[in-house]
């Protein structure tokens, strides 16, 4: 109901053996800043219990989908274009408005909050100094950005650092994944930021 219509052909729980041709490799920036390659799977494992890279992911719903950063733009165009993709209505547009709203009330989500293990696990602020929303499925920014985003836009993230937002007000979607870890890592973050504004200028967004 999603993936055919939106052209999604290289997302699946278990990679084909054309998907496994050109799955990418991971990187992990050590504790020294130099990158490593590491297999996708096998980090996921460590969260996920021992899946193979050719074996769905066993994480459960947050987690688990394969697939590449074209399939995942016309996701996001959908959203951005209230709830259809060339024709095709995949959400109606009062859902997609629900999921702009703030559902926490007066809850502000926490950045700084502490972790177990700081490394890998980073938390990255999106927005220094706002507090942001949770939305249906999303973030929220209730402000204007630094970055020229529109008040209530969508946004998330990856544990790989992949990133992206979603601007219906700009008419305006965007992507970055680095396929990098650790999560939350300071120089991806600031690459996205980046990424925004160039596309912003670029489209007078």
């Amino acid at each position: 109901h999603i993936f055919a219509p939106l052209n999604m052909n290289s997302t699946a729980y278990q990679l084909t053996e054309g998907m496994r041709a050109r799955l990418v490799s991971a990187h992990e920036k050590n504790r020294f800043g130099d990158l490593e390659s590491v297999s996708v799977g096998n980090y996921n494992a460590i969260w996920y219990g021992n899946y193979g890279a050719t074996q769905c992911f066993g994480g459960g719903g947050n987690s688990g989908l394969y697939g590449s950063p074209a399939d995942y733009l016309r996701l996001c165009q959908m959203l951005n274009n209230g709830g259809t993709y060339k024709g095709y209505q995949i959400l109606k547009p009062e859902t997609i408005r629900e999921m702009r709203q703030n559902q926490i009330g007066d809850v502000v989500m926490e950045w700084d909050a502490p972790v177990a293990d700081p490394y890998p696990n980073c938390s990255p602020d999106f927005f220094p100094g706002m507090k942001t929303k949770w939305g249906l499925g999303f973030m929220v920014n209730p402000e204007l950005s630094a970055e020229g985003r529109k008040p209530w836009s969508m946004a998330w993230w990856g544990i790989y650092n992949d990133y992206f937002f979603v601007d219906p007000d700009s008419d305006l979607c965007g992507l970055l994944w680095t396929c990098t870890i650790p999560c939350g890592d300071r120089a991806s973050l600031d690459r996205f930021r980046q990424f925004e504004m160039m596309i912003r200028n670029e489209y007078g967004k």
